[in-house]
């Protein structure tokens, strides 16, 4: 049986995982645009380290080079546990059929370690505003 407490750890281990991987994108950035390219190397190197144990940095770099090398099957696999949700959705009604008044947009995007999908307003979608986190979703399947 597991407590509350131990509920929490992964997810808190995810967010600190995620902010390091954002720290170390920004100032790669940073290397390249001062065209400091032996720090922006190993700050590259430092990011693919953090991302290999990522399951949905797996999926979809399996995906990608299933496609890649005409293997569909195995990329149909693939797009079925979650990375064909990657992109722009958008819907005018409910599942049960009730019509949503200036419908829905939801862009699902690879987070770390999950899917994350955002919903949009049109007016979000106007004002250049960020959306709202409505869905994430784990992978724990095997490739």
């Amino acid at each position: 049986m597991t407590d509350a407490s131990t509920f929490g750890r992964p997810w808190e281990r995810v967010d600190i995982e995620e902010r390091l991987i954002a720290a170390l994108q920004g100032q790669l950035r940073e290397s390249v645009s001062v065209e400091d390219y032996s720090e922006a190397a190993r700050l590259r190197d430092a990011l693919n380290e953090c991302m290999k144990g990522i399951e949905v940095a797996k999926f979809m770099i399996e995906y990608m080079k299933a496609i890649e090398e005409v293997r569909y099957a195995d990329a149909a696999k693939l797009r079925d546990v979650g990375v064909g949700l990657v992109g722009w959705w958008c819907a005018h009604e409910t599942a049960d059929g009730t019509r949503i008044p200036g419908g829905h947009i939801l862009q699902v995007i690879p987070a770390h370690g999950r899917f994350l999908g955002i919903s949009y307003t049109a007016r979000q979608l106007v004002n250049n505003a960020p959306g709202t986190p409505e869905v994430s979703t784990v992978g724990r399947y095997s490739l």
